[in-house]
C-alpha cells in the first residue's frame, strides 16, 4: 500500500510502516471514534499512509492532559530549564534535519531545498523562544504612595489551533501546532515524538 519508489532514506521507510496515532499524555494513542484519513504523495497520488482523525472529543481529552500537566510537573518546572528543553529540541531538528526536509517532501511535495529551509527555521525559532524563556518579567508600577502595585506574567490557559495546511506558510505551523496534521501530518507526528523526549 505504502509507495516505496520514491523513498530511499530506510528510516523514512520505516515511518511508512507505522501506525500514526494523536500523541496525548505523553503516549500515542487511537483516536477516541477510531477513525482515519490518507496523506497522499502529491507527485504520484499515491497514498502514503493513514492517520489517525482526531475529533471534538480528542481535542477534549488533549485539552484536559494539559491542563493537569499546567497544574502539576510543567508548573514545577524553571524558567531557565524550559528554555533548556526548547533548544534541546531545536538541536534535535538540527541533528536531523534532512531527514525531517525528506519526509516533509514527501508529504506535500516541497522542493527538498524549501523544505530544508523550513526546517530550519523551526529550529531558529525554538531557540529564539528557548532564550526567551527565564528573561520574560512582571513589572512594579508607581500608581501612589499607598500601594506597592506589580504585574505578574504566566500563562493562564491551554490553546487547542485546528488549522488548514493550505494556508500555513511553513512546516513551523504544521510541526509545532497543537492537534494540527490536517493534511501534511508525517513531519508533525516525527515531531512530537522527539519532543517527548526532551526531558529525559
Amino acid at each position: 500500500m505504502y509507495p516505496t519508489s520514491n523513498c530511499c532514506d530506510p528510516t523514512i521507510l520505516l515511518l511508512l510502516t507505522l501506525d500514526f496515532y494523536r500523541f496525548i499524555n505523553n503516549e500515542w494513542v487511537k483516536g477516541v471514534d477510531g477513525k482515519t484519513f490518507e496523506t497522499i504523495n502529491p507527485a504520484t497520488e499515491e497514498v502514503i499512509c493513514s492517520v489517525a482523525e482526531a475529533t471534538e472529543k480528542d481535542v477534549d481529552i488533549a485539552v484536559a492532559a494539559a491542563r493537569k500537566a499546567y497544574e502539576g510537573p510543567w508548573k514545577k518546572v524553571t524558567p531557565e530549564d524550559r528554555g533548556k528543553l526548547l533548544v534541546k529540541l531545536a538541536d534535535m531538528i538540527e541533528k536531523n534535519l534532512d531527514l525531517l526536509a525528506a519526509v516533509e517532501s514527501l508529504d506535500n511535495g516541497k522542493a527538498i531545498g524549501m523544505a530544508k529551509g523550513d526546517v530550519g527555521m523551526v529550529a531558529g525559532c525554538l531557540r529564539y523562544y528557548g532564550g526567551w524563556a527565564d528573561k520574560i518579567e512582571g513589572k512594579v508600577m508607581d500608581t501612589n504612595p499607598e500601594t506597592f502595585t506589580y504585574t505578574r506574567q504566566e500563562p493562564v490557559s491551554i490553546t487547542i489551533i485546528i488549522q488548514s495546511s493550505y494556508t500555513s506558510n511553513s512546516v513551523l505551523d504544521r510541526c509545532l501546532r497543537a492537534n494540527h496534521p490536517m493534511e501534511f501530518p508525517i513531519a508533525h507526528v516525527v515531531m512530537e515524538d522527539w519532543s517527548s523526549h526532551c526531558h529525559r
